[in-house]
């Protein structure tokens, strides 16, 4: 019981030194770098509550430490590097909420549903021609 409570101290300690800031929403009026640092921030703090490493996530996702590094500050790293650091922390999944699949439009649905089938109409339920009396 002392082990886990030594770790859970550890951990908690580590929590405490952590920078406390708000998450920031990005949306539409946040800039490139902004949006960068942001995104940096949340890596760091995926990584630190998964208990890596920078240099153990390195190991794990195959990409250079630096790159972590960067990934970490907000600097710009290749889209391959970043989907590579969030499969090693279990985090690729949450790619399809930030560009989910494209949804048929309704005009799609509509002209890809099956034709009505038409039926033409056979002539025996059709009443007899209507006459004038005076035409013989």
């Amino acid at each position: 019981m002392t082990n886990i409570s030594s770790k859970l101290k550890i951990y908690l300690d580590i929590l405490r030194l952590l920078p406390y800031t708000k998450p920031m929403r990005i949306d539409a009026f946040a800039n490139d770098q902004q949006i960068l640092a942001e995104l940096g921030a949340r890596l760091r703090a995926c990584r630190v509550r998964a208990g890596f490493t920078q240099e153990r996530l390195s190991k794990e996702s195959g990409v250079a430490k630096s790159t972590v590094e960067r990934a970490e500050k907000g600097q710009s790293v290749q889209l391959e590097s970043l989907i590579k650091l969030l499969r090693a922390l279990n985090r690729v999944s949450g790619l399809d909420l930030l560009l989910p699949g494209a949804e048929p439009t309704p005009y799609e649905i509509v002209n890809k549903r099956e034709p009505k089938c038409r039926v033409r109409d056979s002539g025996k339920a059709r009443p007899k021609q209507f006459k004038w009396g005076d035409e013989q």
